[in-house]
């Protein structure tokens, strides 16, 4: 279990604790998948867009309501349309 201790402020600080579970990468599949599915609910803003719709419609195995969450607020946040470098 995760120990607490003090932080700055005077309050506790939960000790982060490493997962077990290995990081899922998303493949430019997987991305195809996502951004299909948000486009046909109407985009990253519209109140459609929800991760468990989001799920249903790419229709992946093995991928996680917490996956969708994570990449959908990282979808969110940053610019599209612009040309990644490298």
């Amino acid at each position: 279990m995760a120990k607490a201790t003090c932080g700055r402020s005077g309050g506790f600080v939960r000790r982060y604790t490493r997962s077990t579970v290995p990081r899922m990468r998303w493949t430019a599949e997987l991305q195809q998948s996502f951004v299909r599915a948000i486009d046909c609910l109407g985009g990253p803003d519209s109140a459609k867009a929800t991760p468990k719709r989001i799920l249903q419609l790419m229709g992946v195995g093995g991928l996680t309501i917490s996956h969708v969450k994570s990449h959908l607020q990282m979808y969110r946040c940053t610019p599209h349309g612009i040309a990644k470098k490298g």
